[in-house]
């Protein structure tokens, strides 16, 4: 059989439609209410496609021939999968992937295993993924869950520290998107830690303070992300989504008269911004200072074209 790269996405896309059916949940793991669907392994479907139009990271792709062992392995690899012996058919796509130098059976192999906390599988498949495809950001990413999880937090820094060194390292996009990422750790007090360790150098940075500040409440440590988020609004006055996460942890410490009056003076320095305003109605309302809360939605009114939801909610 000649080699020919597609026919690998045919064969895994045949084996979707065949098990497209098939969800199943992790075997352990502080989060069993996600399913796992082997069949349509998350940030793949696109690849998994077999249009013949592929993109230039695709086209860089390893060739290889799709015989009659190859295409035994991958469904060996599926199978074990469906019957949900993980770290069977885990370990199955990572010889692949060892095999072939294809990084796609890598990915395979690492996102089925952080699925089913199967750690030690999912940081050698992480590994050997940033490895066969070093310029992309995800397989650095995976690979910062996976030593998280494995406890290697050195090597989980490097990720990060690879992962923001570009040119847009300083975007608050990344930032929170790391920040999002550690978060969702079962074991979230190492991710802080890490963070806590990245942020010491970028006090500068609003919005690393944002992301860190994030990451601090999700780990129940509240007087840091306070003086977290006070220094990233120090940095960025008015920051709105700064400012949201204010509220949100004056609400968490010290209560709703605490979060009422900041909004106060909020919409004060802010009077155009119509999320500060609308946020400061809400809390107002759940409060049950109507008069005060009706008085802001009738501002409201005035500010927001149309103004349709904010009448509903005066009503």
């Amino acid at each position: 059989m000649r080699n020919n790269p597609p026919l690998i996405f045919l064969s895994l896309s045949l084996l979707t439609l065949l098990s497209a059916c098939a969800g199943m949940q992790p075997a352990r793991g502080p989060d069993t209410t996600q399913s796992l669907t082997i069949a349509a392994p998350i940030s793949t479907t696109e690849r998994l496609s077999t249009s013949p139009s592929f993109t230039a990271e695709e086209q860089d792709l390893p060739t290889v021939d799709l015989n009659g062992e190859l295409l035994y392995q991958i469904l060996a690899a599926e199978i074990a999968l469906q019957r949900q012996y993980f770290t069977a058919g885990t370990n199955e796509y990572i010889r692949l992937a060892e095999r072939t130098r294809d990084p796609r059976f890598a990915e395979r192999a690492t996102q089925v295993a952080l699925l089913t906390y199967e750690n030690d599988a999912a940081l050698r498949a992480s590994r050997l993924w940033v490895e066969l495809a070093p310029d992309r950001s995800e397989p650095r990413q995976m690979a910062a869950v996976a030593a998280i999880r494995a406890g290697e937090l050195e090597e989980a820094f490097g990720h990060m520290e690879v992962l923001l060194s570009g040119a847009d390292a300083v975007s608050e996009e990344r930032f929170e998107r790391m920040a999002g990422l550690l978060s969702r750790e079962h074991d979230v007090q190492e991710a802080f830690r890490l963070m806590q360790r990245f942020v010491e150098t970028r006090r500068d940075d609003p919005g690393a303070l944002y992301a860190y500040a994030h990451l601090a409440v999700r780990a129940g440590e509240m007087e840091k992300a306070r003086q977290a988020i006070d220094a990233a609004l120090d940095l960025r006055p008015g920051w709105h989504d700064a400012m949201a996460l204010r509220i949100r942890i004056l609400l968490l410490t010290d209560g709703p008269d605490a979060a009422i009056a900041y909004l106060s003076d909020a919409v004060r320095d802010y009077p155009k911004d119509a999320s500060l305003r609308l946020a400061y109605a809400r809390t107002l309302a759940e409060m049950r200072h109507y008069q005060e809360a009706l008085d802001q939605y009738g501002l409201l009114a005035k500010q927001v074209v149309p103004n349709t939801d904010v009448l509903l909610s005066m009503a």
